[in-house]
């Protein structure tokens, strides 16, 4: 759910901090998904300047330097992505399977006309994300593209893996079955944060209310004991 509020693509808010990478020679559907994709960040963004950046494959411009230091986005379908680390991660390849975390044994394959949504850990770099939009066809970018535009859809994101397909032949965009959205976890989740050292605190004792009693306790008999020792080197010393 990251995206759905922007971070960490719209942090700082200037979106100083993050990358789109198109395929050379960008098709129709390649441009409108970058445009759809442009317009829901400036949405979630706050800033009144936008430093967004966005390269072609192969031109050379985005440095491994920038790939370590930025959070990316691909745009492409599979066989132009330009971020292929994306499909060797993991058991993510839209010619495969999909499957959900854990031991389950819910497997399916996946159609054509489909898009995918897929974030993951950057490989270059721990703290950043690479997050792929990208289909096996143009028109499964098209419907990245619908739940990129349409706030109906696109709040319902979760997971790490999303695969959109569609119920009919030309779906009503506000039609609340138009869209078939399915969701998979298919990495470890991990906690990145930016803060500082009182809101580190505050989010321990949240994850962690059940102990306080028992450390509230502790710490009253460790005050007692104190006191104690206090008041006999006092009575001591009075002798």
């Amino acid at each position: 759910k990251l995206l759905q509020f922007g971070y960490p693509f719209t942090a700082p808010q200037d979106l100083s901090s993050t990358a789109i990478m198109l395929p050379d020679a960008p098709s129709n559907e390649d441009l409108a998904t970058l445009l759809e994709l442009s317009e829901r960040l400036g949405r979630l963004s706050q800033s009144d300047s936008v430093q967004l950046k966005v390269f072609k494959f192969g031109s050379g411009s985005l440095t491994v330097q920038d790939r370590a230091r930025l959070n990316l986005v691909g745009i492409g379908v599979r066989e132009r992505f330009p971020f292929p680390e994306v499909f060797q991660s993991g058991e993510f390849k839209l010619e495969d399977l999909y499957s959900r975390q854990g031991g389950q044994a819910s497997i399916q394959t996946v159609p054509d006309g489909e898009g995918a949504i897929k974030q993951i850990i950057s490989p270059w770099s721990s703290d950043r994300i690479l997050l792929a939009l990208t289909a096996q066809t143009p028109q499964g970018l098209g419907l990245v593209q619908k739940v990129l535009d349409l706030d109906t859809w696109f709040y319902q994101l979760q997971g790490d893996t999303v695969i959109i397909g569609k119920n009919a032949a030309n779906p009503t965009a506000y039609d609340p079955n138009a869209y078939r959205l399915q969701y998979f976890q298919r990495s470890t989740q991990r906690r990145v944060e930016d803060t500082d050292l009182l809101s580190k605190v505050s989010r321990m004792l949240q994850d962690n209310w059940f102990m306080l009693p028992t450390a509230i306790v502790v710490f009253a008999l460790i005050l007692y004991g104190i006191s104690q020792l206090y008041l006999k080197r006092i009575a001591a010393q009075g002798k």
